[in-house]
């Protein structure tokens, strides 16, 4: 007999979870039942559910919410919610976390057990229907190796030769992102590239003389012969066009399979490698002079050059190339947390690393794909040229940069620009060219009401005033700086732009005698900081960004990635500090980053782990000493949140809220100040290019719909103000944190509308209508389709 299907469910209101138990329960089902959050986690972390029906609407989160965290614990059960109000939203976020069902109470009891029979049913059928092809793949798989096995094992030059082969080619796959069926199907022909070599006579084979031009043609035929044995085999038709094909990767041509040109560089690797009869195996040097020599001829070179530098180090001693590897992988999809990333290295005073990582974001970009990221990269790249003194690179970069930016409709990064043509023109000591654009970004820093742009208007303004105006004009200039940056709670800027700060601070210091915001920044400039440079604004030993590219900063600076010596280490103490609330069992742990292995093993590699993490964010810790951010709790580890550290996702909270209260008090424009500070934090979506497990799911989109939120209230901000480019802006950046965002379409409609661009704004009702039916299979709603019509007809709105 099976065992009873299992339900969760999550009300405020006793009354109602007494009556859905007794009648789910005379049904047949398990019920347990939670009255909050805290209760629904921690039963959720006990005992496997195959349902849960929470309530939309309770006092301290809604259930859609509720039901979002509960998937990192509870991916594979299904998910219904019912609610005593008709929200207008509602319904549309209930289908986006993938809820599977959908009541309003009072509902019928009926067809809420047959809803909740026929979910169930149908996630227990997707269950077994994915766990038997995965056995069936799995033990394809196995077969196909073995096989590869016995027939190296005929040869004891190649014996290994497939498994090694294959090892390396994962490593290339992951690191070009190549999909899940791509790397299935590159690991097969990896094992089977040689299965040609059964149609090579014994002694070609074993032939320990010089081979002959027919005997090398027999060896080099073999990947033709493979694919001819496995034509009749549909299923490895992709495997055999891969193995086929990679004996003709000759230079970098885009019709050879990406998998294919892979195969080819580890194949000829680990051949180089090995002894052979009629000779003796080259070194990991020759082996790798030679792929450099075949690059653009037998083999691709960009597959080569990635290949020796994720793949080939023979010396350990050299320096690392990770942070380049890191950039590669992640140029193609997450660029913007590159400029994050970018700031956090000119935060600890590493222009070199800074600068890399531009000219890496440049590299192969398409400006016509994203242009405000090129724009900021350039602009990124002249103020580090600026920083280092090499004043003409900087000015190109500069007005490279802003060219690209005044290309676009209403760029907010315009006015950085101007200020950092301005400054490098000042640099040159053409100082009314460089005025000229500074009073621009001035300018604009205020039509755009952004009070950070405007603060390094100023600082760089004052530069400008400290070489052309007396005192009085430049201590004025740098008081209303510095003022601004303390309203704002922004110190950071005055340490990224401390080349330029820190005469200025002296010079303002010597005219004004006694300014306590000036004399704390330059403190921070003295001394050791200038030599190891530290973020020191608030005191915090670490300061870590989740936001974006995941990195943390030290005393000793920024982690590297090689530092990190695996990804699992880097992604174990992410989910550490994520989860830094409440202690987490070493099971948990395990079941997460080391599946199906025995726990004694699994606990073995967390104690390595962690014994790595407290190296790195204590480098100086003694031996046996307690760490004061990984705290051991029995069988149970957290990330200390009494610890002094500073998190970027706290900050960005934070600001969030503040800017919520404000605007609850009609307190608009102090309201504004607070989500474009929110803005500013949010570097990228939660971990990106770190971990793509279930569990970053819940709070990666809790952020971005709180950024949603942000964007939402600056567009109609700035609309009530009358600056509907402004307003179109963050309309815009509405529809790129969420495509499927139909108030930003609307509001950037009626944008456009003003504007003058009738055209544009019935593109994007097309654009808006083709996005609804990509991602929810709904249709516009009648508000959307109105304006639509209102705009068609040029109706007022």
């Amino acid at each position: 007999m099976s065992a009873p299907e299992t339900i969760l469910i999550i009300d405020d209101d006793p009354l109602v979870l007494k009556v859905l138990q007794r009648i789910l329960s005379r049904e047949g089902f398990q019920v347990s039942c939670a009255q909050n959050a805290e209760q629904a986690m921690s039963l959720a972390m006990e005992r496997i559910f195959d349902l849960v029906i929470a309530d939309v609407r309770m006092p301290e989160t809604d259930g859609i919410s509720v039901m979002q965290n509960l998937m990192e614990v509870q991916p594979g059960a299904g998910r219904i919610v019912i609610t005593g109000y008709a929200s207008e939203d509602a319904p549309l976020r209930a289908i986006k976390a993938r809820v599977d069902d959908y009541f309003l109470k009072p509902f019928d009891t009926d067809e809420l057990v047959r809803s909740i029979r026929q979910t169930i049913r149908r996630y227990r059928e997707l269950k077994k229907a994915a766990d038997q092809a995965d056995l069936l793949r799995k033990n394809y798989l196995q077969i196909i190796k073995s096989l590869a096995k016995a027939m190296e094992d005929r040869d004891p030059f190649r014996r290994g030769h497939s498994c090694r082969v294959a090892r390396h080619s994962a490593i290339l796959a992951e690191f070009y992102g190549l999909t899940q069926g791509q790397k299935e199907d590159l690991e097969l022909a990896c094992y089977l590239h040689d299965l040609g070599y059964v149609r090579i006579e014994e002694e070609i084979i074993r032939k320990t003389d010089q081979l002959l031009d027919h005997e090398i043609r027999a060896f080099r035929d073999s990947p033709g012969r493979t694919a001819d044995l496995l034509a009749p085999a549909e299923d490895l038709k992709r495997a055999r066009e891969i193995i086929k094909r990679h004996s003709q990767c000759t230079g970098s041509g885009e019709e050879i399979p990406i998998e294919a040109k892979i195969l080819a560089v580890a194949n000829t690797f680990d051949a180089l490698l090995s002894d052979r009869p009629h000779r003796k195996g080259h070194s990991e040097d020759e082996a790798a002079a030679i792929l450099r020599d075949e690059a653009g001829k037998r083999l691709d070179p960009k597959v080569v050059n990635d290949f020796l530098g994720l793949v080939f180090r023979p010396d350990d001693t050299r320096p690392s190339t990770d942070l380049l590897s890191v950039l590669r992988e992640t140029r193609s999809r997450q660029k913007r947390s590159l400029l994050g990333l970018a700031w956090t290295f000119r935060l600890t005073g590493d222009l070199e690393s800074a600068g890399t990582i531009y000219n890496e974001i440049l590299k192969d970009h398409r400006e016509e794909e994203d242009p405000e990221i090129a724009s900021e990269a350039m602009d990124g790249a002249a103020q580090v040229k600026t920083a280092l003194g090499q004043w003409a690179g900087a000015l190109e970069s500069g007005v490279q940069a802003l060219k690209l930016a005044e290309g676009m409709s209403g760029s907010p990064i315009i006015g950085r620009i101007c200020g950092t043509v301005g400054l490098v023109l000042a640099q040159m000591e053409r100082l009314a060219e460089g005025r000229e654009y500074m009073e621009r970004a001035l300018a604009l820093s205020r039509r755009w009401e952004d009070h950070r742009e405007e603060a390094r208007a100023r600082l760089y303004l004052s530069f400008i005033k400290s070489r052309q105006s007396g005192p009085e004009e430049f201590c004025e200039s740098m008081n209303e700086c510095l003022s601004l940056l303390t309203e704002l709670g922004s110190a950071d800027l005055l340490v990224v732009e401390r080349f330029v700060a820190q005469p200025l601070l002296e010079r303002f210091l010597s005219l004004v005698k006694d300014h306590p915001a000036a004399s704390l920044h330059l403190e921070s400039f003295r001394g050791k900081a200038m030599e190891d440079p530290v973020i020191e604004d608030d005191g915090s030993p670490l300061r870590i960004c989740c936001l974006g590219e995941f990195r943390i900063t030290r005393k000793k600076g920024v982690i590297r990635e090689e530092e990190w010596k695996t990804r699992k280490n880097k992604g174990l103490l992410a989910y550490l500090i994520t989860h830094r609330l409440r202690p987490i069992p070493d099971e948990r742990i395990c079941e997460i980053f080391w599946p199906g292995i025995l726990l004694e093993k699994g606990r073995a590699n967390l104690r390595n782990s962690l014994h790595v993490l407290r190296r790195l964010l204590e480098p100086d810790l003694a031996q046996g000493a307690d760490s004061r951010f990984l705290l051991r709790k029995g069988s149970s580890i957290q990330f200390q949140p009494q610890c002094p550290f500073r998190l970027d996702v706290s900050a960005f909270d934070e600001s969030v809220k503040r800017g919520q209260e404000l605007a609850r008090r009609n307190q608009w424009e102090e309201a504004a100040v607070q989500y474009r500070k929110a803005e500013d934090l949010y570097g990228g979506d939660f971990l990106e290019n770190c971990v793509d497990d279930d569990w970053t799911e819940y709070e990666r989109t809790r952020l971005r719909e709180a950024l949603l939120g942000a964007l939402t209230f600056l567009a109609e901000y700035f609309s009530r103000e009358g600056k509907d480019d402004i307003a179109l802006h963050y309309d815009n950046r509405c529809i790129q944190v969420d495509n499927a965002c139909e108030g930003g379409y609307q509001a950037a409609m009626k944008s456009l509308y003003r504007l003058g661009k009738r055209d544009d704004a019935v593109k994007l009702y097309h654009r808006c209508q083709e996005a609804l039916k990509s991602e929810l299979d709904i249709s516009p709603s009648g508000e959307t389709i109105a304006l639509y019509y209102a705009i068609v007809d040029k109706s007022p709105l």
